[in-house]
């Protein structure tokens, strides 16, 4: 046996060194990545927290501004609390804004807020969303560390939502049309209004009748809701294009108390001789400015000023009785109160104005019914309105108010009817009637003469052979007249209390001295009553100016576009000054608040000049008689884009 042995080659030892290095740094790459992916993961979750959190506090300022809203809509934002500022005590540094003042809220880094009281759409901070007639559009921004959200909504707060609302049971044998029209439509009510101009009209009744509450026979159409507390019988003719909601919680509907609005004040109340009445009466009313009207009339009764049947003078005895008008009233802007019943006996009821009865309100016949024709009746008893046939209706534009029945045939009703009587005996009887409701008839205003603003002349301006094209546009403001209504009273207080920057020593305004003149005076500001150029409308070259700071570069750059060349250090300063002038103190503000002045001293009594006498004043408004949240609509809410 050979046993043959063989020198085996030696194994390199470090042959795996280079592999163990590489699975090292690969384990390590993937150890680097995957901790990277979970501090990427851990990152993303927390900014989408962040993100969320944001979201979350700027609605939560949304809904503090909604909060606010609710408890004084007429104000809010345009006289009281223009700013939020709300913070997170868990969340250090983390922030939410809501700004209704433009300077504050771009400070904040968030557009501003509008509350647009008047009827008519107005421009918003978003160019997209114009801010529609009786609307807030609140704009929240808020910030968790670094993470950004801003949030828009549009609330809708009409002066009163439904077409009907009754406290009793609302019924039709056939011919009913209930819809609203769309804002800003010129109604006429000779013909029926077009179809394309309607929108949903709705109708609510708190009675506990049961089936009885509401009862629709025949053919009838309600372009929007019918909400009852209780139940409804609805037939197959009727059409219901809205939602039916049966017992349905009760809408608090407050009655109005005829009395309030004597101008003389009667034995049961004297309640328009104070401020603050619903009348709107701002200071006592001079007896002297007050008419008696003896007896019925034969011809058409006008009404103009104060006016009141049932009692002979301010001290004597009232005596109830029954006025009957054969043909027609007309309102001449002003108050008829009857201590009684009042029967229209033909002619119906023209113009604008007011009727406020004791007792029942009975017309008959056809009236024009437009925008220029508003009434407001007002009945502690029933309503009855009447034309003479289905074919010829009468018409009718305005507010109906009692606290009775109301019965309606063979009518064409532009406005708003409201009953705030119980069941069996008060209801809403409708025959043959078509009822568009109007949101602005819902309140009604009465003044002596309406003060308009001027026209506004902004003088040429020109550096070198550059000439400035500058307009104002005050129909914005005109619209928003009521938020400039004076809140001082007193000796020489103008009714619309407007101010201005004189450019030198700070801001001004208007008062009227004891021969009528207007008077300048020191006041302060700025504030809710200081016009400036993004109140008055100004454009530069046709674009919209909010700021002195954009005026000047819109009137720099288009002077160098037009000219060709850079402005000089002398040209600067004189375009910056033109900017300053237009913006800040525009001559047509001055104009505005002497106007005002000159205004309200030939309004206050005669002669044209301060007396005793009391200015014509009277106001209604049905907003009264509903919260705020039965009135509020959420129209639009999202992210601001």
């Amino acid at each position: 046996m050979k046993i043959v042995l063989q020198r085996l080659k030696p194994i390199p030892r470090g042959a795996s060194l280079p592999t163990v290095i590489m699975v090292v740094a690969l384990m390590m790459m993937l150890a680097f990545t995957v901790v990277a992916i979970a501090f990427n993961h851990l990152n993303l979750t927390f900014r989408s927290s962040n993100n969320a959190k944001a979201e979350f506090l700027a609605e939560a300022v949304l809904a503090l501004a909604i909060e606010k809203a609710a408890k004084d809509v007429e104000s809010y934002g345009l006289l009281t609390d223009q700013t939020i500022e709300l913070s997170l005590e868990a969340y250090p540094g983390a922030k939410g804004f809501l700004s209704f003042d433009k300077s504050v809220a771009s400070s904040m880094g968030v557009p501003y807020s509008s509350n647009n009281r008047s009827e008519s759409s107005v421009e918003g901070s978003n160019p997209r969303l114009p801010v529609p007639g009786q609307s807030l559009h609140l704009v929240a921004r808020a910030e968790v560390n670094g993470a950004f959200s801003t949030m828009e909504t549009i609330l809708h707060i009409p002066k009163f939502p439904y077409s009907i609302a009754s406290n009793g049971a609302i019924r039709s044998n056939g011919g009913l049309l209930v819809a609203s029209l769309k804002p800003g439509v010129l109604y006429d009510l000779s013909l029926p209004v077009h179809e394309q101009d309607l929108e949903a009209g709705h109708l609510v009744t708190n009675s506990l009748l049961g089936r009885d509450a509401i009862k629709m026979s025949g053919e009838n159409t309600i372009t929007g809701d019918v909400r009852s507390a209780s139940l409804a019988t609805i037939n197959n003719e009727t059409r219901v294009l809205g939602e039916t909601r049966l017992e349905a919680d009760p809408i608090a509907l407050d009655k109005l108390v005829p009395d309030d609005y004597d101008p003389w004040g009667s034995t049961q109340g004297r309640a328009l001789h104070s401020t603050g009445n619903r009348s709107g009466a701002e200071t006592p009313i001079d007896p002297n400015d007050v008419q008696s009207i003896n007896s019925s009339s034969a011809a058409t009764l006008s009404i103009k000023g104060y006016n009141v049947f049932g009692q002979a003078g301010p001290d004597a005895p009232v005596t109830p009785g029954h006025l009957t008008v054969d043909n027609g009233i007309d309102l001449n802007g002003g108050v008829l109160f009857v201590h009684g019943d009042l029967t229209v006996a033909a002619g119906g009821v023209r113009g604008k104005g007011a009727i406020i009865s004791t007792g029942n309100i009975t017309i008959k016949g056809a009236s024009e019914a437009s925008t220029d024709n508003q009434a407001a009746l007002i009945a502690h008893g029933d309503v009855a309105l009447e034309g003479a046939s289905p074919i010829d209706k009468a018409k009718f534009a305005g507010l109906i108010y009692t606290n009775g029945k109301i019965r309606s045939k063979n009518m064409r009703l532009a406005g708003v009817v409201v009953a705030t009587g119980g069941d069996e005996q008060n209801s809403v009887d409708l025959e043959n009637t078509e009822l568009y409701y109007v949101d602005e008839l819902a309140k009604q205003a009465l003044t002596g003469p309406e003060f308009e603003l001027p026209t506004p002349d902004v003088p040429s301006q020109t550096v070198n052979t550059f000439v400035v094209q500058a307009s104002y546009d005050v129909t914005e403001l005109g619209n928003n007249l009521e938020s400039y209504r004076n809140p001082t009273s007193g000796s020489g207080e103008p009714d619309y209390l407007f101010k201005f920057h004189d450019g030198y020593t700070g801001y001004k305004t208007y008062k009227f001295d004891a021969s009528g003149k207007p008077v300048m005076v020191n006041t302060t500001g700025p504030d809710q009553f200081t016009l400036d150029g993004s109140k008055l409308g100004l454009k530069l070259f046709g674009q919209k100016v909010d700021s002195v700071a954009e005026a000047e570069n819109i009137l720099i750059e288009r002077f160098e576009t037009d000219l060709g060349r850079a402005a000089d250090a002398d040209e600067l300063i004189e375009l910056q000054g033109f900017a300053k002038n237009l913006f800040l103190t525009p001559q047509v503000s001055i104009r505005i608040a002497q106007r005002s002045a000159e205004f309200t001293a030939a309004n206050s009594g005669s002669g044209g000049g301060p007396d005793d006498r009391t200015p014509f004043r009277w106001s209604v408004d049905l907003s009264q008689i509903l919260s705020v949240s039965e009135r509020m609509q959420v129209a639009y809410w999202a992210r601001f884009k």
